[in-house]
């Protein structure tokens, strides 16, 4: 099954994250360049096998970050180029597996 997806520079948006439900045992998943907000990662927080989520240059805000929780698999997450500030960091801090 499919472990690896990358959409970078897609027109994928948030209420299409459900289309990627059926992935039960994604690993890395790659959103660079899209228009997915924090509305997104509820959906996105389903896939609790992720290891590496990509949101570089995506519209995620602080109040999203705290929707990855869920994540306990992951280990690399990257934010450059978000909304996120040093307040919404903190709930990465409470990611001890990063």
């Amino acid at each position: 099954q499919l472990k690896s997806l990358n959409l970078e520079y897609t027109t994928i948006r948030d209420d299409q994250l459900s289309l990627l439900r059926p992935l039960e045992n994604l690993h890395e998943l790659n959103l660079n360049e899209t228009s997915i907000t924090s509305e997104g990662l509820s959906e996105i927080s389903r896939h609790v096998d992720l290891r590496t989520l990509i949101l570089k240059n995506t519209l995620v805000e602080d109040a999203g970050l705290n929707k990855l929780a869920a994540l306990t698999q992951l280990t690399t997450l990257f934010l450059a180029d978000t909304r996120i500030t040093d307040n919404g960091l903190q709930s990465v801090n409470r990611m001890t597996q990063l």
